[in-house]
């Protein structure tokens, strides 16, 4: 039989800390936790909170680990995805999903500022340098996404690596020709994984069905059934960038 390619799934109905991931690290004035306002499956969805006027690299953030010399190949999707407030400071991140080492990170995807307006963006790690590239796509705030970040390892001595950020199933921003593999890829973070500015007021991240995969996973697709005047049921492959909407469609 062949090997899944999915390593791990969590839909947050786990309410116990660390909610069935391998930890939780939570800065002061900050908060992760489960709740029922907004899930996409089941009855519970993350809940991340950053604290505002807090200050520089302050974080809320669930991650799994024990990923250390495994893979150098990783997809993270999460589903209904939600962040209540934008960046309001220039250059101010909210970093939403990222891979990192156990001493830094190797590539993130989230929201920035830049110049008063908010863009998806990634920071990439390359040659030992980070650097940020931003989507000429701006997110609305409230409004429900399915994120994906995806990461490539560059072969040793090579430069063939690259970080790319998906928003319903459509490529956003992308780095290619990476020279990123001087870190061991050990964590997949979701939550807030660092704010370089402070903010006005506090911000939620919420997201649901997160999902991390030895390759690219893709936004979701359904088989829908349709009964058409008194003809037996046909099924139809029908494929949704639904983020978001509560269909009962898993």
């Amino acid at each position: 039989m062949p090997v899944s390619p999915i390593i791990f799934k969590n839909h947050f109905e786990n309410t116990v800390s660390p909610f069935g991931w391998n930890g939780v690290n939570v800065s002061a004035g900050c908060a992760v936790a489960v709740d029922a306002k907004r899930p996409h499956h089941g009855a519970y969805n993350l809940l991340s909170t950053l604290g505002a006027n807090l200050g520089a690299n302050l974080s809320a953030v669930v991650y799994r680990g024990s990923l250390a010399n495994a893979y150098r190949h990783l997809n993270v999707r999460v589903m209904n995805a939600i962040v209540d407030v934008l960046p309001e400071d220039n250059a101010d991140d909210f970093n939403l999903m990222a891979f990192s080492a156990a001493t830094g990170g190797i590539g993130y995807g989230g929201i920035s500022n830049s110049g008063g307006t908010s863009y998806w963006f990634i920071i990439r790690r390359s040659g030992g340098l980070y650097s940020d590239v931003l989507s000429t796509l701006s997110p609305i705030a409230n409004k429900t996404y399915c994120l994906e970040l995806e990461i490539l390892q560059s072969t040793a001595g090579n430069s063939d690596g690259f970080v790319k950020f998906y928003v319903d199933g459509n490529l956003a921003v992308s780095a290619l020709n990476l020279d990123n593999d001087d870190l061991t890829l050990d964590y997949v973070t979701v939550g807030f994984s660092a704010s370089v500015a402070p903010d006005l007021s506090a911000a939620n991240f919420r997201c649901d069905c997160a999902e991390i995969s030895k390759m690219y996973i893709g936004c979701e697709k359904f088989r829908m059934n349709l009964l058409s005047r008194g003809k037996k049921t046909r099924s139809d492959l029908v494929s949704t960038v639904r983020a978001g909407t509560r269909m009962g469609l898993h």
